[in-house]
């Protein structure tokens, strides 16, 4: 596995162990006691239900806690290093600022496999290009999202175009969703 890889695989267990460590546990009524509080049957029954849910969201977030537990003591020390500075990092940060880095975490770790191999890969031939190659694809993006933008609405006048999608070839051409 790739340092670049490996990265996003730590930097999305970050994600999930902050989610994990924001959950908090909701406390249980107890039935006899909301029974002995309302006298009615009903709402015991509402009740019941309710510290049900309530036992289920804590049952889950135990197995998510235990989860993350197990991924926690299967990394490094380095690793654990650089997750909590990433923790500490995204504390500092604004809470927009914060929000939308974890939000761009969370929307990576959702997408299939091989389009997170896709990413990465995306990646490394970005931060492999010089300065000038990176303006030279920025404007070849921008040229073909125009011309692909302006084929949708000729074609579907009613509906707003899908999000362009692209993706680099080992020059750092633009590779046209048409060529692939």
């Amino acid at each position: 596995m790739n340092a670049l890889s490996h990265s996003f695989i730590v930097t999305g267990m970050a994600v999930l162990i902050l989610m994990a460590l924001h959950v908090k546990a909701e406390p249980v009524a107890d039935p006899v006691q909301v029974t002995q509080a309302t006298g009615s049957a009903t709402d015991l029954e509402k009740e019941k239900r309710e510290a049900e849910r309530a036992a289920q969201r804590e049952a889950d977030r135990l197995r998510r806690e235990a989860e993350l537990n197990n991924v926690w003591s299967s990394l490094s020390t380095e690793e654990k290093a650089q997750m909590v500075r990433l923790f500490q990092g995204l504390r500092e940060l604004p809470r927009e600022e914060s929000k939308t880095i974890t939000d761009g975490i969370n929307q990576f770790m959702r997408l299939p496999p091989d389009m997170r191999e896709a990413a990465r890969n995306n990646y490394k031939v970005w931060m492999s290009l010089t300065p000038q190659q990176r303006d030279e694809a920025r404007n070849e993006y921008r040229r073909l999202k125009r011309e692909f933008e302006t084929e949708w609405k000729r074609n579907n006048p009613d509906t707003e175009p899908p999000a362009y999608p692209f993706r680099l070839d080992r020059e750092g051409k633009v590779i046209p969703p048409a060529r692939r």
